[in-house]
């Protein structure tokens, strides 16, 4: 073949497969632009992608209409981040010869790497009628429609790729993965299975079967499953690749190191597909001109949908900032789904932005443009991740907030929200954030404000029943936990435990686990979630919530709190596995946390044994809901915003990137004190905390004690003229420093 088509093949291979490479437009080249052509293509194999490029450029001024010449200038484009140019000269390379399927499937190639799934489909779909029986170009499409959330089309693509070649492991695995996306569970686990015949220890086909298998609460190969990953999470990241997406690592009883190195791979992925920005300045360097705001924007992948936990739990959260010292922002990644909750955000920030659609670099252009100080992630690593626009970098500081239980594992996410119980001290290392420490629960209970109370019938329980309940996910469950409930039912004959159907096999396999224990299934009450506007009272049946080590209750602790029905739970080191201490403490029940699985089991059984005393306590509950900070989301966002606000001010004392956590104190107390952090201090190293305000500083320097700080918490614009005296008289011995 022509020289060319040694690029064009090296194309073909890494993204359509061994296809034609030509379809016409080739011009007759002299003997010595043949040889200038062999000479571009060593170049490029080296690497050497410039001098490449200015070989390939030299031969389009003799040779301006031929197919491999520009499509080899397009490549070296491509590789050179010159992403626009690429486009460009591909584009040209199908004018020259429009039945390309290289070329083709190279800018749809090019389109998905930045983001724009509509025109990559459209790309793919070109080279498809030009090479209808070529299993990768349905495989390429199908992972652009995945891409894109059109996981139904994408399944179709990927089922035809494997048709069209049997062995295509790759593609029989994307197909279990849109079946996960379609809820398709045993679809799902049937192809995944199929493409561990072909590759039985590949961790990526694993992971999403053990992913799988955990929705349906088969357990048959735990452990087994287990101790592979674990193998493979080193293999896997010392050769630079994640192990799985990050959320999925909580359920892998991964320690929280291991999830932090899972983050650290899954996050230089993201960075290696906008590298090509890599030159992206940020907005919002200075507060608006004329203005003290600091703008803050909430960036959502999932659009602000009423299908979100994160969108309904915080719904009027937007509305309650400072308007006197704070804008706010909302960018929303998918159209309107016409909810309530939709609008009720939208009318609470001052500007609602409407980016889906956008690919990551013109979104995060809008966000820079909007001049952002502090840009929140309200989704990151979950379903409609868009994390691409938070590593771009389009605002000085950038915070992970509610939607993400753990560290993104990313230099390009500053700050964690976090609280007391759920990140203590000790746990610092676990994440590469530096963490904005609320007072309270990080996790917004936004229940006052969208509390709705009717009517409902029976559930199927009696007048002497006993009624303990996991409203968690399945895959949650895990076999010790669920083992510890089967003791405690054998225990209290008039104990039932209530479920939830996520999955009709996953409810099915835990009654047979259940008889397997010497435990009726007829015992565990399984019903469908229950209606939004009947939910808090159906729940409110409840006695006791049982709570899941592995993976806690979060959102669903919240509502069940708000229900009045008690909460035991056990934490664990991982900020999945805290959560719902947070919650319970900030509920006033710190007595409902135990420390190991056999405490769990004697706390439930004394609670149950006790039903006046557990009365007693669900009623101080009920009663008390409304003085709780739990759920006083105006106090939450008030912390929130101090907490912005000193990490803005750190941004402009050290600049983007400083590794300083930053604790908010409590307010509601007397003397502001606040939280173990402060009295856990001691065992933090020196240059990790510091917590400053303007009005610390003046202050510091009024006491005339020339004493360097290093090391100060402090709450933010709060009258503390006091407490702050005293906490600097404690603190003199701490060697501390201020800019």
């Amino acid at each position: 073949g022509r020289w060319g088509l040694a690029i064009a093949l090296a194309l073909a291979l890494q993204i359509l497969g061994k296809i034609p490479g030509g379809g016409g437009g080739a011009e007759a080249l002299s003997d010595k632009l043949m040889k200038e052509g062999q000479k571009g293509v060593q170049f490029f194999d080296q690497g050497r992608f410039h001098e490449a490029l200015s070989v390939f450029k030299g031969m389009e001024r003799e040779a301006p209409s031929d197919y491999e010449v520009l499509l080899n200038i397009a490549l070296c484009m491509e590789n050179l981040q010159d992403l626009v140019g690429a486009s460009k000269y591909y584009r040209k390379s199908i004018a020259v010869s429009p039945n390309s399927a290289v070329a083709w499937g190279a800018l749809g190639a090019l389109h998905s790497r930045k983001g724009d799934g509509e025109e990559a489909v459209k790309a793919y779909s070109k080279a498809i009628a030009i090479e209808p029986l070529n299993a990768e170009l349905f495989y390429n499409r199908g992972n652009a429609e995945q891409a894109r959330s059109g996981h139904a089309a994408a399944a179709k693509d990927f089922k035809k790729a494997a048709n069209l070649r049997p062995d295509y492991y790759q593609a029989w695995n994307n197909l279990g993965s849109a079946y996960m996306s379609m809820a398709e569970n045993k679809k799902a686990i049937d192809a995944l299975r199929k493409t561990l015949t072909f590759i039985p220890t590949h961790p990526i086909p694993l992971t999403n079967l053990v992913v799988m298998e955990n929705r349906q609460c088969d357990w048959s190969r735990r452990s087994k499953h287990i101790a592979l990953l674990k193998k493979a999470l080193y293999q896997e990241t010392s050769e630079g690749r994640a192990l799985v997406t990050p959320f999925h690592s909580f359920e892998f009883d991964l320690t929280p190191h291991e999830c932090k190195i899972n983050a650290l791979a899954w996050s230089q992925r993201v960075d290696e597909r906008v590298k090509h920005l890599a030159g992206f300045e940020p907005g919002g360097q200075a507060l608006s001109k004329g203005s003290t705001r600091l703008r803050v924007g909430y960036l959502s992948g999932s659009g602000f949908h009423n299908s979100t936990t994160t969108a309904r739990s915080m719904r009027s959260q937007y509305s309650m900032h400072n308007r006197m010292t704070t804008e706010v922002y909302c960018y929303a990644g998918q159209p309107d789904d016409g909810s309530e909750v939709r609008e009720v955000i939208r009318r609470g920030c001052d500007r609602f932005v409407e980016v889906g659609g956008l690919n990551y670099e013109e979104v995060a252009q809008k966000i820079r443009g909007d001049g952002i100080n502090v840009l929140i992630d309200l989704t990151g690593y979950t379903m409609n991740m868009q994390t691409e626009i938070m590593a771009i970098g389009p605002a000085p500081v950038q915070v992970s907030f509610h939607g993400f239980p753990g560290t993104m594992g990313a230099d390009f996410i500053h700050y964690l929200v976090a609280d007391p119980r759920t990140t203590p001290p000790e746990h610092s290392e676990f994440y590469t954030e530096s963490l904005i420490i609320v007072p309270h629960t990080y996790l917004t209970n936004d229940h006052r404000q969208s509390r709705r109370e009717v009517f409902f019938a029976e559930f199927g329980f009696g007048e002497e029943d006993l009624v303990l309940c996991s409203f968690n996910q399945l895959y949650k469950i895990e076999p010790g936990v669920f083992e510890v409930w089967m003791r405690l039912l054998k225990a209290l004959p008039h104990a039932k435990l209530w479920i939830l159907r996520f999955t009709d096999d996953g409810a099915k396999k835990l009654g047979k686990y259940a008889e397997k224990h010497g435990v009726s299934k007829d015992r565990i009450v399984v019903h469908d979630q229950f209606p939004a506007e009947r939910e808090f009272l159906i729940k409110g049946l409840a006695d006791l919530f049982l709570d899941t080590p592995l993976f806690n209750a979060h959102t669903t602790g919240g509502d069940v709190l708000w229900s009045g029905v008690p909460i035991l739970t056990l934490p664990g080191e991982g900020f999945a596995q805290r959560v719902a201490s947070g919650l319970v403490v900030s509920a006033g029940m710190g007595h409902m946390v135990a420390r190991n699985l056999d405490d769990y089991y004697e706390m439930a059984l004394s609670l149950a044994q006790h039903p006046k005393m557990l009365k007693a306590i669900a009623t101080r509950l009920r009663e008390g809901r409304d003085r709780l900070p739990l759920f006083d989301t105006r106090l939450l966002t008030s912390d929130l915003d101090r907490g912005l606000h000193m990490s803005w001010e750190v941004q402009e004392v050290y600049g983007t990137g400083s590794k300083y956590h930053l604790v908010v104190s409590d307010t509601r107390k007397q003397g502001g004190r606040t939280t173990q952090w402060r009295a856990s201090l001691e065992g933090i190293p020196s240059d990790q905390v510091i917590v400053l305000t303007r009005h610390a500083v003046r202050l510091i320097e009024r006491l005339g004690r020339g004493v360097e700080v290093r090391r100060v918490v402090l709450p933010h614009l709060v009258d503390v003229v006091g407490p702050l005296v005293a906490l600097l008289k404690e603190r003199l011995s701490v060697e501390l420093h201020l800019p």
